[in-house]
């Protein structure tokens, strides 16, 4: 049997922490501190519906309480680029995907239990939508030209 540096760890629990630190490391970043941020935003959105909020302004609280944060975490344990060049293009981002988020669940909410269910099921869909923007418009400079730490 071979030595490891985790002796306790399976050779499949090593293989997923060398996943986790390789080269697909931004994409598992990305994943657990989007996980935070949707925590953070969906708490947000769930005590504006609770105060009485319509769920656009609940989205709107959501997003605006959520950008200062997630620029901090997603700006800076992702992508390690806390510029604020790219405050417009983040900001953009989260407008964008607002105006998504309201379209959906306009036509999500009538079809399931209420505006915090339709929320819950659109989030994962809006995870991979701000993924795609974050890592293609707006942080796309740092994360094509320098390698990962």
């Amino acid at each position: 049997m071979s030595e490891t540096p985790l002796p306790w760890a399976s050779n499949r629990q090593i293989s997923v922490l060398k996943f986790f630190s390789g080269p697909s490391g931004r994409i598992a970043r990305f994943v657990a501190v989007g996980a935070l941020n949707t925590v953070f935003g969906l708490a947000v959105y769930t005590l504006f519906v609770w105060f009485g909020s319509a769920p656009w302004l609940a989205l709107i609280g959501g997003n605006l309480a959520g950008v200062a944060f997630n620029f901090l975490t997603t700006g800076g344990l992702v992508f390690a680029d806390l510029s604020p060049q790219r405050i417009p293009r983040f900001v953009a981002a989260y407008v964008g995907t607002y105006l998504l988020n309201l379209g959906l669940i306009h036509q999500l909410t009538p079809r399931v239990a209420g505006p915090i269910v339709s929320q819950a099921i659109l989030t994962p869909i809006m995870a991979v939508i701000a993924y795609l923007l974050m890592s293609k418009v707006v942080f796309v400079g740092r994360a094509n030209s320098e390698p990962e730490p």
